[in-house]
């Protein structure tokens, strides 16, 4: 349909979210750890598949992008060593340039284990949403995303988080130290949020000023008290709700939500710092 912008859209989300800013950055800790089993280090096979991971994936993109930016694609292509190679004869020299290159002919996961994939694949989801959920606790507080932090967290099955899963977690947000600590351990009026992966706890000690910080939450609360005052008042008048068109409704309803929402996130931001 010529909807050349949402392909583009769809290969940039894919790109920058699930390769660079997820992929690339989680295998960090295997391509920068010591490259020997024996010593401490990582298996020499770990940093290989991802290295042969990468080269798949990014090839892969450099095919899908190259209609739409050919020259940086053909670039790249030839500069990374993806081309196939030149016969004796001097045939197939066209072959080696990405723009005749065909598409892989059998899918690359044909034949593996799928019991094994959908459990990896699970597992990964929700390492991730387990990171951002952090990310998120990060960001409530106004931590800038470059300083490093300190989690404590608190899993159901520690048996299931390995010291890999560990170091990925701490590459993915920024954290110089990962705890796995019980529950007995959990610090009272430690900023925490809940996930499928554990609670996730992050001491705020020589990150914050802590007085400062509840003087900004406490305006901020006032400020939405005061939206979601207005906002309510409108749709507690039979004379507006009666009057006004469906869609100025349902915007009305939406925003008393959204206040509703960040008040009591607030409010619980707040009452983590009671205590502190």
């Amino acid at each position: 349909d010529y909807r050349f912008h949402e392909v583009a859209g769809l290969l940039y989300d894919f790109f920058w979210g699930d390769y660079c800013d997820w992929f690339v950055e989680a295998a960090k800790p295997i391509l920068y750890a010591p490259q020997d089993a024996g010593a401490g280090g990582r298996d020499p096979a770990a940093r290989d598949a991802v290295l042969a991971t990468m080269d798949v994936v990014f090839s892969g993109l450099l095919r899908l992008l190259h209609p739409l930016m050919p020259h940086i694609t053909e670039e790249l292509w030839q500069r990374l060593g993806f081309q196939a190679p030149v016969s004796a004869s001097g045939t197939g020299a066209r072959a080696t340039f990405l723009l005749y290159t065909q598409p892989p002919e059998e899918k690359l996961l044909v034949g593996l284990d799928e019991a094994k994939i959908s459990k990896a694949s699970a597992w990964v989801t929700e390492l991730y949403e387990a990171v951002r959920a952090a990310r998120n606790l990060r960001a409530e507080f106004k931590i800038p995303s470059k300083q490093q932090v300190k989690f404590k967290i608190i899993l159901p099955v520690q048996e299931g988080f390995s010291q890999l899963d560990q170091e990925i977690f701490a590459a993915l947000t920024k954290a110089s130290e990962v705890t796995l600590i019980s529950k007995d351990e959990a610090p009272v009026g430690t900023p925490s949020i809940i996930t499928g992966l554990g609670t996730i706890y992050l001491p705020l000690e020589g990150l914050v000023d802590l007085e400062a910080e509840r003087i900004r939450i406490n305006t901020e609360i006032t400020k939405v008290e005061a939206e979601l005052a207005k906002v309510s008042a409108k749709l507690a008048d039979p004379s507006f709700v009666e009057k006004v068109p469906a869609a100025v409704l349902e915007d009305h309803r939406q925003r008393q939500s959204r206040w509703s929402e960040k008040l009591e996130s607030l409010q619980t931001s707040l009452s983590n710092l009671g205590n502190l």
